[in-house]
C-alpha cells in the first residue's frame, strides 16, 4: 500500500487515469500507456502479460487480504488480476470492470473454486478502487485502501 502512496507523489491533479493505467503496466504487465493510448488496447491485448510484472511475496502483502492474494500456487500473490482490474475500473467505472472481470474469471474457471473466489473478489475490490482513483483522486490512496480493499 505504502508504494502506491508513493507512486501517487509523482502525479499531478488531474492525472488520475495515468495512475491507474501505470498500475496495471507496473503490477500486471499490461501495455504502457504510450504503447498503448487506450486503455482497452491494454487490457485485451491477447498477448497479455506483455512483459514481467512487479511480484509480491506472501510476507509482503496487508495481513487481512493475505488469503485473497495468495491462491496457494500464484508466484505473483495473485496481484495481477487486482492491478487488470484496477485498470478497467479507472477507465471505465467499477460496474462495468466487475461485469469483466467476473466474466473473464468464470470463462477461464479451471475447477478450483478458492482461484475462482479470490480472483473475483480481488479483481473487483481492484475495480472499485480504480474508479475511486478515478472520480475522487489520488491523494487519499491509505484511505481509499482500507475503504475498499481491507474485509
Amino acid at each position: 500500500m505504502s508504494s502506491l502512496e508513493r507512486l501517487a507523489g509523482w502525479y499531478k491533479n488531474g492525472e488520475e487515469e495515468f495512475y491507474t493505467r501505470d498500475i496495471g503496466s507496473l503490477f500486471s504487465g499490461l501495455p504502457n500507456r504510450f504503447e498503448a493510448p487506450n486503455a482497452w488496447s491494454a487490457i485485451s491485448n491477447k498477448h497479455n502479460p506483455v512483459r514481467v510484472w512487479v511480484y509480491l511475496a506472501l510476507e509482503g502483502l496487508d495481513p487481512a487480504l493475505s488469503g485473497a492474494m495468495y491462491e496457494g500456487h500464484d508466484p505473483d500473490s495473485n496481484v495481477h488480476h487486482w492491478a487488470w482490474a484496477l485498470t478497467i475500473g479507472g477507465s471505465y467505472g467499477a460496474l462495468a470492470a466487475g461485469v469483466i472481470n467476473t466474466g473473464r474469471e468464470v470463462t477461464q474457471f479451471r475447477g478450483n473454486w478458492f482461484a475462482l473466489a479470490s480472483d473475483v473478489w480481488l479483481g473487483n475490490r481492484g475495480a472499485l478502487l480504480g474508479e475511486h482513483f478515478a472520480t475522487v483522486g489520488i491523494r487519499d490512496v491509505r484511505q481509499a485502501w482500507g475503504l475498499y480493499m481491507v474485509r
